[in-house]
């Protein structure tokens, strides 16, 4: 604690190191001074605490065993404490060694007093003066830790609460019932409880949805009940003059582009494909899934007739109710990517909800699971049971909508139909205020706004591949050079876990299983001798410390994944990717092994290459896409924006890459922003880039073609008049999306 370990390694890593060489009773203590620690952490198992602990003590020479009764102490635990518990257990760990080294100090007398008293115990721990480095420079850190003991030493005294944010919080809103004026916060919930606790009962109760939502500072205060509360807030965003600009116009402009597709589809048009792409092109506001688009886009492609039918049935001209048509078209569709289970179910229902969409927009409106979950829990309103289909989960929707709609006319704000509802729930449901979790939090990790805005990029973009990654744990980002996938793929990981808990491989021809997993190595033995020892790849390793450290965020980034021969490198991983709960014996070893919940996988994907067609279908399975494009939201503002506030006087620049690649006509091949984005850019630098980066490419790409430096010539792409040109609809564009993001 006098040598504190500032790495950005994990605290086992760094405990590990610190306790090296220490005899078995100091193993011990630590593994009993972490018990203590966990008994904070809500859990429904006790099998993380009890295996970091065990971890712990099985580092001495004579490890010992936590007793059975005590490890069925480790569940319930008091609370969720937050992110900032986590990050912060040294301090916390390094309270208790403190706290348990100034008691021993004090005399049995003493002691006995203390234990007999709960407010001279208080007085004891608050008085507490730290002595080691560690604590004396971050004497606030542990605050949930002093405020844990409490409780645990005198539970019928102190709260079952961990945030003394939280107590003051409470504190402020029942002040109505504290009769006895004082200045101590424990003291005031004490009263508060005894006036409360006729009403709500005994235990915990200041955490029941009805008292939060009286205290919670996070929250509006209630007025008539839920719903009243719900459509203040609708009222509200209404009268922001939001909600056409916002929600209305692209939903309508889609769903007429629908009508028209439909009309192609039910008249088994020739151009029908064509039209249904084009209507669920992706654009800024997207109501659709887009990770699904692009495999629903290529089943239709694909199972062209098979695709006609179940869209004929969606959308043909009878009297079916809706539900008839959604699980009739699913039942049409038996190899489609929309077929789901479990959890999924919402995922495929959010693209057929846009498809529906062409059949009556103001009637069907888009669907989002996350978002409506979100308003039941607003509004109480029961949600669907979690093994509903894709009829029932947008039954199930369409129900609160109406519901909605009604709620709102009794109190005053009139929605024309669902689609006023729907995107108003959409506008109330976003700036949902984040629950404070603890006294000294953290950034939150759903809170992306500030990298997004260091990488020009919608901070709603990078949440969304937040969310891919929290529900598949693998994604790739696929789009043509020079698109900045790598570049956000490592700055996004590194936000939401730290430059340390990220590793970086690169994939080519002759990369391989032994290479990525495990493998023999040469290494020089005794005498001289060449000898091969096992030893494991990036993959293994970056898992290895991933099980060693739950509580933290890991994530393995595979740039090029697609130049390397992914079914040999990547092996039995294929089963494991889709598998994270079992365990595989690997190649090379009996051990058997699994892939950490908490380890993530981000692959980039070059679309240029033509290797990309040896991307199998199983791996396309496993991973979802994300589509990096320079023609495509949200590439197709990055480099207009970022020169808007780095080098404005290159506006032209933005014009000239949109006519080159309108000349090139391949999306996958399309010349991506980040080949200018370079400190201090200017005509020079933008000529050299052309001449040596630009022009070899596009004539690799159009080697049959001729006279192709003569039609990609910067001279001849930068019109005169473009320098202005560009340079207004610059500012103008920009200024666009900066309104429509406030």
């Amino acid at each position: 604690m006098n040598q504190p370990d500032a790495g950005d390694r994990s605290f086992l890593e760094k405990l590990r190191d610190q306790l090296a060489q220490s005899p078995p009773e100091i193993y011990q203590l630590m593994g009993e001074v972490l018990y203590v620690h966990f008994l904070i952490v809500t859990a429904r198992k006790s099998t993380n605490e009890q295996r970091r602990i065990d971890e712990v003590l099985g580092w001495s020479s004579q490890p010992v065993a936590i007793p059975p009764d005590l490890v069925a102490c480790l569940t319930p635990g008091l609370a969720s404490p937050g992110q900032n518990f986590h990050t912060s257990r040294p301090f916390h760990v390094g309270f208790l060694i403190e706290f348990v080294e100034q008691w021993k100090e004090q005399s049995p007398e003493e002691r006995n007093r203390l234990l007999s008293d709960a407010w001279a115990f208080k007085d004891f721990v608050i008085g507490i003066n730290f002595r080691s480095i560690l604590l004396q420079g971050a004497p606030n850190r542990p605050r949930t830790q002093r405020e844990a003991l409490l409780h645990l030493v005198f539970p019928d005294t102190f709260e079952a609460i961990v945030s003394a944010n939280h107590k003051r919080q409470i504190a402020k809103a029942f002040s109505n019932f504290v009769t006895q004026p004082t200045d101590d916060i424990d003291r005031q919930l004490e009263q508060i409880r005894a006036a409360l606790e006729p009403t709500y009962g005994e235990g915990n109760f200041f955490y029941k949805p009805e008292v939060k939502y009286q205290w919670s500072e996070g929250l509006p205060p209630p007025t008539d009940n839920l719903w009243s509360e719900f459509v203040r807030l609708a009222q509200a965003y209404v009268d922001s003059g939001r909600l056409e600009t916002e929600e209305i116009n692209y939903k309508r402009e889609m769903g007429k582009d629908l009508v028209a597709a439909r009309s192609a589809v039910l008249d088994s048009a020739s151009n029908w494909h064509e039209l249904l792409q084009y209507a669920l092109r992706t654009r800024k506001g997207h109501p659709i899934n887009w990770m699904l688009l692009d495999d629903f886009n290529q089943w239709c492609s694909g199972y062209r007739e098979q695709a006609l039918a179940a869209l004929q049935t969606l959308w043909g001209e009878s009297s079916v109710p809706v539900a008839e048509r959604i699980r009739a078209f699913v039942s049409m569709s038996p190899n489609s990517p929309l077929r789901g289970k479990g959890s999924a179910y919402g995922s495929s229902m959010s693209v057929i909800s846009g498809l529906l969409m062409g059949l009556d927009i103001e009637q069907y409106p888009p669907f989002r699971t996350g978002v409506f979950d979100k308003a039941y829990v607003r509004t109480r309103y029961e949600k669907p049971e979690p093994s509903a289909d894709e009829a029932t989960l947008y039954e199930h929707a369409l129900g609160f909508l109406d519901r909605f709609i009604e709620e709102a006319d009794g109190r005053g704000l009139k929605l024309r139909h669902r689609l006023d509802a729907q995107s108003v729930v959409w506008g109330v449901v976003s700036e949902d205020p984040p629950e404070e979790e603890d006294d000294d939090p953290i950034q939150p990790e759903s809170d992306l706004k500030q990298l997004a805005a260091e990488l020009y990029l919608p901070a709603e973009f990078l949440e969304e591949i937040n969310n891919l990654l929290e529900e598949k744990k693998q994604v790739i980002f696929q789009g043509p050079p020079g698109t900045g996938k790598t570049y956000v793929a490592q700055e996004l990981a590194k936000h939401l876990a730290g430059k340390d808990r990220v590793t970086l491989v690169q994939f080519h021809p002759s990369y391989a299983y032994e290479d990525f997993v495990q493998g023999y190595r040469p290494k020089t033995a005794d005498g001289g001798q060449v000898a091969f020892e096992l030893q494991g790849g990036p993959l293994l390793r970056i898992a290895e410390r991933a099980e060693k450290d739950p509580s933290g965020k890991y994530y393995l980034i595979i740039d090029e994944i697609n130049r390397g021969i992914i079914a040999k490198v990547f092996g039995e991983l294929y089963f494991l990717l889709e598998y994270r709960d079992r365990n595989m014996n690997l190649q090379y070893s009996d051990m058997p092994f699994s892939l950490p919940s908490n380890l993530y996988i981000i692959g980039t994907m070059n679309t240029a290459d033509r290797s990309i067609a040896l991307v199998d279908l199983a791996l396309r399975r496993r991973f979802y896409f994300v589509e990096f494009h320079p023609n495509e939201w949200p590439i197709n503002d990055l480099l207009r924006n970022w020169l808007k506030d780095n080098a404005s006087d290159m506006a032209w620049v933005v014009g000239v890459v949109d006519r080159a690649n309108e000349e090139l006509n391949d999306r996958n091949a399309a010349i991506g922003p980040s080949h200018f984005m370079k400190d201090n850019l200017d005509e020079a630098k933008v000529e050299r880039i052309w001449k040596h980066s630009i022009l070899p490419y596009v004539e690799e790409h159009l080697f049959r073609e001729d006279d192709v430096r003569s039609r990609f010539s910067l001279d001849a792409l930068r019109r005169p008049d473009a320098s202005s040109d560009d340079a207004d609809g610059s500012d103008d564009q920009a200024d666009g999306v900066s309104d429509a993001s406030t």
